[in-house]
């Protein structure tokens, strides 16, 4: 039975053990999964047939995993991550838009997603899992068939804003 605190030493167990409370490594207790979830305040130009990195600019919640500027969310664990984004593109009827995943500024092959947008609002969620090392960044990047779609951040009665959002959970 061990009931202490070691500060820079191993413990080695050689058996089946149970443990009852909690058992923490490297700051993080065992067990626990990181989340984290980001928004974009303000509206945002979609780009005239070039790639751009979706930008956020609030974090809601997070756990583990940090905004880094505006475009790029650092996980802390090795694993698998679900990545869920919503954003509402508004502008003219019949422009494309495609987005995907990059982790460390290389495209995730097999995640890009095509919409249309129709006259006015179109709200488009999508998600992806991944696979992450630790200390890797993670960004949703877009491109569209014409300059003038903008991903619109809003505000709902009683006040409560929205807009482009991610929810990136270690699953």
């Amino acid at each position: 039975e061990f009931n202490g605190t070691l500060a820079n030493q191993t413990l080695q167990i050689n058996a089946q053990t149970n443990i009852s409370g909690s058992l923490t490594v490297n700051g993080s207790p065992v067990g626990s999964k990181d989340y984290g979830s980001f928004q974009y305040s303000t509206n945002q130009n979609a780009p005239t047939t070039a790639t751009a990195d979706v930008e956020f600019d609030t974090t809601i919640i997070s756990s583990g995993i940090t905004l880094s500027g505006t475009t790029d969310f650092i996980v802390t664990k090795a694993g698998k991550y679900k990545i869920d984004f919503d954003c509402s593109p508004t502008g003219n009827i019949g422009r494309t838009l495609y987005f995907w995943v990059a982790i460390n500024g290389v495209d995730v092959s097999y995640t890009a997603r095509k919409i249309n947008t129709t006259y006015g609002l179109t709200n488009t969620s999508m998600s992806w899992i991944v696979n992450c090392n630790p200390n890797d960044a993670i960004k949703v990047v877009m491109n569209c068939s014409n300059s003038s779609v903008v991903l619109s951040s809003f505000t709902a009665p009683g006040g409560i804003t929205g807009g482009t959002t991610v929810n990136i959970t270690e699953i």
